[in-house]
């Protein structure tokens, strides 16, 4: 599919891959004992899926991000709502550097507090 907008930059990738400060990818290369959200509670994890579509840490930045594509996101329309609107594309790559930025914040401060 060709597209006239939209760079698929650092904070994309590892959100779309899930391969950012998840602890639930944290915790396979045994960067994190945990992999439970901290914010939603034991037993769910903190995955890419849940903190993108699911965690209250980031509702507010979702609803931005929801306002601008004029829809709720779910794993089934994001991508096509990035591709077909580049101010959706542009909100969902400033939704992901926020997520990956706050995630990373959390990880050094857990670090931190155990090292």
């Amino acid at each position: 599919m060709e597209r006239k907008h939209g760079q698929v930059d650092f904070y994309l990738t590892l959100v779309l891959s899930g391969h950012g400060c998840f602890r639930s990818y944290l915790k396979r290369f045994g960067h994190d004992t945990e992999e439970s959200c901290p914010e939603c509670g034991s037993g769910i994890t903190e995955d890419a899926s849940h903190v993108i579509f699911d965690c209250r840490r980031f509702d507010e930045e979702r609803d931005e991000l929801e306002a601008i594509a004029g829809t709720a996101i779910s794993v089934d329309t994001l991508v096509p709502l990035m591709l077909a609107d580049p101010r959706t594309w542009e909100a969902a790559a400033e939704f992901a550097a926020k997520l990956i930025r706050s995630l990373r914040a959390l990880e050094r401060s857990r670090r931190e507090q155990t090292g």
